[in-house]
């Protein structure tokens, strides 16, 4: 299964998940890994499990049942299609499409087509890790970057450093990392993070 993760999003790190509040939603924010100026992707709220797209330009987001492309150059959201019935998550992009969690399965979903490919478990290995990316907080873990969010606080570990990222009075919450782990993003409910 984190072979097969590996392939379809490119992740040199495949995601884990844990913690955290499973239907949070807010506005998306990117960060350089290292550290420096946040930017605030959306402001009209609901957005969660942003990942980024396998080109790193946009960052793909659920809000409101559908599927929303924002440019880190932070032109406009564009609705990108209709999300598959039953989403749960988005876990990664890659060439196959999006990595999501439906219901009791996760596959890829082509955005363009709207065609979800089921990744079928031949392993309890498998079913299992299927269970833990069910969990709604992302952590990776990679000899450049590691990400993880544990109550409502995003802690990086970049180039020798640590440091926190926490809202301004509300959580900062679902991290995912750049297929090149030089960027973040995450999601806060409210008002901006610090």
């Amino acid at each position: 299964m984190l072979v097969w993760l590996a392939r379809v999003t490119g992740l040199s790190a495949a995601p884990g998940m844990r913690g955290g509040a499973e239907d949070a939603s807010g506005d998306v924010w990117l960060q350089e890994a290292a550290g420096g100026p946040l930017h605030r992707l959306t402001r009209d709220g609901g957005y969660s499990w942003p990942v980024f797209s396998a080109d790193d330009l946009q960052v793909i987001a659920i809000r409101g049942g559908d599927l929303w492309a924002l440019p880190v150059d932070g032109a406009p959201p564009v609705k990108l299609a209709s999300a598959p019935e039953g989403l749960v998550s988005l876990v990664g992009s890659g060439p196959d499409g999006l990595v999501v969690l439906i219901a009791d399965k996760i596959g890829t979903f082509s955005p363009e087509t709207g065609a979800f490919s089921p990744f079928e478990p031949t392993s309890q290995e498998e079913r299992n890790e299927i269970v833990r990316l069910r969990s709604p907080a992302r952590s990776y873990s990679d000899r450049r970057l590691n990400l993880s969010e544990r109550n409502g606080v995003v802690v990086v570990e970049s180039a020798g450093r640590r440091r926190e990222i926490v809202g301004d009075g509300a959580a900062a919450m679902q991290p995912s990392a750049s297929h090149t782990l030089d960027r973040i993003v995450f999601i806060t409910p409210s008002a901006a993070p610090s």
